[in-house]
């Protein structure tokens, strides 16, 4: 179990912004995350299902980490880092130019959509979208507090 008591301040609020931001993105990522022309709402999953599936198997793992089963919840930011990497992977893959094989027409269409509305009108985006986002920032950032709150200790 999460020992919050005789924590300090910025622990507690890390700790609560790491786990509620896990379960945010577990849901956001099958939630709708922006209308594509002619496919309506599209959930993450619908897109890229291998990569939604890791990272909802990494949010779990950050749940899982954050020191409910008995261990230090230290372990919470290298898989919030890495469900950041498989987040991003796609728009490096198709904008870095770091693999010769083509994306799915799919994956490319919504890619450029995602791309487009994080960057032209974030506000565009359907609930899951901000579920996802919001989600993954108060995992990252929950997380990075409680490493360097048990770094310090």
């Amino acid at each position: 179990m999460l020992r919050l008591a005789g924590r300090d301040k910025a622990y507690v609020i890390g700790a609560i912004a790491a786990i509620v931001g896990s379960v945010a993105t577990m849901f956001g990522v099958f939630g709708p995350f922006l209308e594509v022309s002619g496919l309506g709402g599209v959930s993450y999953h619908d897109v890229a299902r291998d990569e939604a599936n890791i990272i909802v198997m990494l949010a779990g793992m950050a749940l899982y980490l954050s020191g409910m089963n008995g261990s230090s919840p230290r372990y919470m930011f290298p898989a919030a880092v890495a469900a950041w990497a498989v987040l991003l992977w796609p728009v490096v893959r198709l904008h870095g130019g770091l693999d010769d094989a083509p994306l799915s027409p799919l994956m490319e269409e919504a890619t450029e959509a995602i791309i487009g509305r994080l960057f032209a009108n974030f506000l565009n985006m359907e609930w899951g979208g901000f579920t996802l986002l919001v989600g993954m920032l108060m995992l990252l950032i929950g997380s990075g507090v409680l490493l360097a709150s048990e770094l310090k200790r």
